[in-house]
């Protein structure tokens, strides 16, 4: 069975863990087909995702994010390519008015993230390494019965929602808040119809979508920026299994791209410059 984490739910109470915890069980939900191709620029003070490569499959190609900031001390510089787009959406669906506007870490001493209950759905194969991220709960993606195991383990209503695999309708999200006796948020990744909105609106629910663009959510990507180094030194956060692609090679880029929409969990770094003249490409060249 292949790791399709599909979705994260967070209601009250009980169970210990942080706020960034809830951020790397998140994290390792996240799937953006098309936006999990990386490059990665090997540069001795920091890395640049400038995603501007064309590949045949235009519609997953092009890509345009001038943003820098230095490479961690903690990790490679394969390793922080890694994190870019799928880490800063999980935090926009978190932290942002867009998402479930949860303070941010550091932010807000009062809230209690650490009486929350999180719910993963996820492959039996992932259930330990989501436990070991900070899940309080992990059900089987497959299960004919997520909405009354989720009802059973919260005891009480779900709150909020998070699809954290793109989807053209919310039907589960939507299914787990039905049962609900008080107002929901579902957040989606930049997937919904505006028709989903509004019925669900008439319904007492709120919909919303979040895209994970540094450049529309510049204050938040500061933040973020500022505040991953520590999380990554003090192990509230780590780097996620990926397998580099070694050189732009459009024919294993789309492979890769295959493999995302496959919905496999495998994160791919695509390796720009490859250094191939000692001989040693060390960890550019092996999964991590």
């Amino acid at each position: 069975m292949q790791d399709k984490p599909r979705l994260s739910c967070q209601s009250t109470p009980a169970a210990s863990l942080s706020s960034t915890h809830l951020l790397q069980a998140l994290l390792h939900s996240l799937k953006l087909i098309a936006q999990d191709a990386r490059q990665q620029h090997n540069v001795s003070d920091g890395f640049v995702p400038d995603f501007r490569q064309q590949f045949p499959r235009a519609k997953q190609a092009t890509y345009s994010t001038p943003w820098k900031w230095r490479a961690f001390e903690t990790i490679s510089v394969v390793e922080a390519a890694t994190l870019v787009t799928n880490p800063f959406t999980a935090a926009l669906s978190l932290f942002h008015q867009s998402g479930l506007d949860f303070p941010f870490p550091g932010t807000n001493p009062i809230f209690e993230y650490h009486s929350a209950h999180v719910v993963v759905l996820g492959a039996e194969s992932s259930f330990a390494f989501l436990r070991a991220l900070g899940a309080t709960h992990v059900i089987d993606w497959s299960s004919p019965s997520i909405a009354a195991t989720v009802q059973s383990i919260l005891g009480s209503s779900v709150i909020n929602v998070v699809e954290a695999y793109g989807s053209a309708h919310p039907t589960l999200a939507v299914s787990l808040l039905e049962v609900s006796v008080v107002s929901g948020t579902i957040i989606m990744l930049a997937s919904s119809a505006a028709a989903d909105t509004a019925a669900l609106a008439d319904k007492g629910t709120s919909l919303h979508n979040v895209y994970g663009s540094f450049e529309a959510h510049p204050i938040l990507f500061r933040q973020w920026v500022a505040a991953l180094p520590k999380w990554l030194s003090t192990g509230d956060m780590g780097v996620l299994p990926h397998r580099v692609v070694r050189g732009l090679n459009p024919q294993a880029v789309n492979v890769a791209l295959d493999d995302i929409g496959k919905g496999g969990g495998v994160r791919y770094v695509v390796q720009v410059h490859v250094d191939d003249g000692d001989g040693d490409d060390g960890e550019e060249a092996r999964d991590i």
